[in-house]
């Protein structure tokens, strides 16, 4: 016997009228009911803290690899400089430095956003884009500087119109380009795709250079804590990888890794609701 039906069982012995009985036994029973659901809201409130606590741990691990070997390279660099005595090959230098730094200062940008987002400050701004012009647009900034790449799109034809935030979106497609030009960094095929499949919006980058770890990691996050304990292929990508998942979680979708199994590579899979941009009035 629980102690619910005991505490029953004492009120029914005392004598009680039927209507006080009643009452009294609905009040045992509501909170039986209200501690159920405290416990079941606990289990919930733990396994979010868990998972707050495992996205912090990795933002963090991420931060350090990321910043620690560009801050370690540069100050390497700066005291070979300082014992340079050929003022050519210190201008050279200064040269390499200074593009160093504006790496560096991407990262650093990269990762000011993410805590942003990481702390709730990010707030969505829904307009309507074109995200098939978005994504063009992205492409063709690549490739005018890239070479040995292809970079193949395939999206709808016309225009893919949707409610969307136009910021967080550039920035999602730069991270998955940038992502997928990161693993192959001997150039090759890229491919692209951007689809509305009913209500989502599906947006994938096929990368045929890379393959996933052994272990078959069943997300990206779990891609990227193994390769922390590894300091394997994603060095150098890990922000842009986190920033994109959360941004998929941001506009209420979910980033998904998987392997092409049959010509080998791995795809990035974004998928996200679409929100239909409001009929505009004559």
């Amino acid at each position: 016997m629980d102690a619910n039906e005991d505490i029953l069982r004492r009120l029914e012995s005392l004598g009680l009228g039927e209507g006080a009985y009643a009452r009294l036994k609905s009040l045992v029973e509501l909170m039986e009911q209200a501690a159920g659901g405290a416990t079941g809201d606990l289990a919930v409130q733990v396994q979010r803290a868990a998972e707050s606590s495992r996205l912090k741990t990795l933002f963090l691990q991420l931060v350090s690899r990321e910043l620690g070997g560009p801050f370690g390279e540069l100050r390497k660099r700066v005291e070979e400089m300082a014992q340079e005595p050929d003022p050519w090959k210190l201008r050279e230098g200064l040269k390499e430095l200074s593009e160093s730094l504006d790496r560096l200062g991407g990262t650093v940008r990269n990762l000011i956003d993410t805590s942003s987002m990481e702390s709730g400050a990010v707030r969505l701004r829904r307009e309507g884009v074109d995200l098939s012009m978005i994504v063009s647009d992205r492409i063709s900034r690549r490739l005018r500087r890239l070479r040995g790449y292809r970079i193949q799109p395939e999206m709808p034809p016309g225009a893919l119109r949707a409610l969307a935030d136009r910021e967080r979106l550039t920035l999602l497609i730069d991270d998955l380009l940038d992502t997928a030009i990161h693993l192959s960094p001997g150039g090759g095929n890229i491919l692209v795709r951007l689809a509305r499949k009913e209500d989502e919006i599906v947006l994938s980058t096929e990368c045929r250079s890379a393959q996933l770890p052994e272990s078959r990691p069943a997300s990206i996050l779990e891609w990227l804590e193994e390769d922390i304990e590894e300091a394997g292929a994603l060095v150098g990508t890990g922000l842009s990888l986190y920033r994109a998942h959360l941004t998929a979680g941001m506009l209420g979708g979910r980033m998904d890794v998987a392997s092409l199994e049959e010509d080998g590579g791995v795809s990035f899979i974004v998928r996200i609701p679409f929100l239909e941009e409001p009929a505009v009035r004559a």
